[in-house]
């Protein structure tokens, strides 16, 4: 059973779901957005500070004063990520929640735009998810509608045991 696994509730359905594409229902197709990545200027993520951090935040931490030196750290992904605010990614166990990605130099500037991973399209969309009957199987796949207006709608698949 997946009460309160649910995809999008909390981060629990992380342990029980993968996200695997994106589906429409029984419209043609239609010309996806197209998102580009900016190019990497070098520049430093804030500083780490004792905080709450998310899977993906970076954050810079000094190295070598003179001369100065800075590398950026990324927070993993869940479960991983609740140690972020428990340890500096530079500290005794900072390693468990804080993976070393670069070096960088100056201070980041502010994006025109985010960026976003592509969803494989999977076609036609399986049934909306059942929170009545959650009784799901390695391999089922279910769809979430995400937006209305248009209409986008996300594509889940059930993981393998021991996360059914």
């Amino acid at each position: 059973s997946q009460r309160g696994y649910e995809p999008l509730e909390d981060n629990a359905w992380k342990d029980a779901w993968m996200v695997a594409g994106y589906c429409s229902d029984n419209i043609g197709p239609t010309q996806s957005p197209s998102f580009v990545s900016l190019a990497s200027t070098g520049a430093c993520p804030d500083p780490y500070k004792q905080k709450l951090y998310e899977e993906g935040d970076t954050v810079s931490v000094v190295v070598s004063a003179e001369p100065l030196r800075q590398v950026v750290y990324r927070c993993k992904e869940w479960p991983y990520s609740g140690f972020c605010a428990q340890f500096s990614p530079d500290e005794i166990g900072g390693d468990q929640g804080w993976m070393l990605t670069s070096s960088c130099n100056g201070l980041m500037e502010p994006t025109a735009s985010p960026s976003f991973d592509l969803l494989a399209y999977m076609g036609g969309c399986p049934k909306e998810i059942s929170y009545e009957n959650p009784a799901y199987v390695a391999g089922d796949t279910v769809s979430i509608t995400v937006s209305g207006i248009p209409e986008r709608k996300v594509v889940y698949e059930c993981k393998q045991y021991p996360f059914t």
